[in-house]
C-alpha cells in the first residue's frame, strides 16, 4: 500500500528537513503533503523539500496546503509538529517556573513546562484529529509491571488533558502536583495562576472559568 504522510506545521524547517530526510531515505513510494498556516513559511518549506526529494530520487509526490482538511483525508499517517504561541510562549514555560526554584532542562513534554505547554496544545491536537476523521491505533495492554511504574505519568497525562479541555483551574493545579517538583498546593496555586496570566492569549478556553 502506498502511503500517505501529513506532515502538519511543516514551516518550522528545522523539523521539516529532519524528518524529509528519513522519509525520502527509506525509498519508498509515497504521497507526502506539508501543510502550515503561514503560506511564506509554507512556500519555503515546499521548496526544500522538492530539492532533498530530487536529490534522492526518491519516489515521493509533493503536496502542500494552507488547509489540512485539503489533505487529511485518506492519511495513513499524521505528523504534527505544530506549536502553538511559538517560541516566546515556550519561553515562558521555561522561565517562570525558574522562579519558584524548579529547573528543566527544555519544558516542552514533560514537567512543569510540559503541563503548561499541554494546555496550549491538546485542544489544538484535538481538532487536527476530529477535523481529519483521524482514529488511534489500538495498543495493546502493556505488561502490569510497567503499567505500576507509569501509574503517576498517566495520572498525569489524563488530569492535564482534562484541564486543558475543560479550561479547568483547578484541574490544572492538580497536574502540577502530580508532576512531582511542585512542592506545596500554595506553590502550584501560585504557579499556576502565572502561567495562566502569561499565556491568555493563547488559552481562550480559561476565560471567566473560576475552577
Amino acid at each position: 500500500m502506498r502511503e500517505r504522510v501529513v506532515l502538519i506545521g511543516a514551516g518550522s524547517v528545522a523539523f521539516t528537513r529532519g524528518l524529509v530526510a528519513d522519509l525520502v531515505r527509506q525509498g519508498e513510494p509515497m504521497d507526502l503533503s506539508l501543510v502550515d498556516v503561514d503560506p511564506g513559511e509554507l512556500e519555503v518549506a515546499e521548496g526544500l523539500t522538492g530539492k532533498m526529494i530530487q536529490a534522492q530520487r526518491a519516489p515521493v509526490s509533493l503536496r502542500a496546503s494552507t488547509d489540512r482538511r485539503d489533505v487529511l483525508a485518506g492519511a495513513t499517517a499524521v505528523i504534527c509538529t505544530i506549536g502553538v504561541g511559538g517560541r516566546r510562549a515556550w519561553e515562558r514555560d521555561v522561565f517562570i517556573p525558574r522562579k519558584y526554584g524548579i529547573y528543566q532542562p527544555v519544558g516542552d513534554s514533560v514537567m512543569r513546562g510540559g503541563s503548561s505547554r499541554a494546555l496550549r496544545m491538546i485542544p489544538a491536537m484535538v481538532a487536527v484529529a476530529e477535523g481529519g476523521g483521524l482514529r488511534p491505533i489500538v495498543q495493546p495492554p502493556l505488561p502490569a509491571g510497567i503499567v505500576g511504574t507509569l501509574a503517576t505519568r498517566l495520572a498525569w497525562v489524563e488530569t492535564v488533558v482534562e484541564a486543558a479541555l475543560e479550561g479547568s483551574r483547578a484541574k490544572f493545579i492538580q497536574a502540577l502536583l502530580l508532576d512531582g517538583a511542585v512542592s506545596s498546593v500554595e506553590m502550584a496555586a501560585r504557579l499556576a495562576d502565572e502561567l495562566l496570566a502569561a499565556q491568555s492569549e493563547f488559552l481562550p478556553q480559561f476565560k471567566n472559568r473560576g475552577g
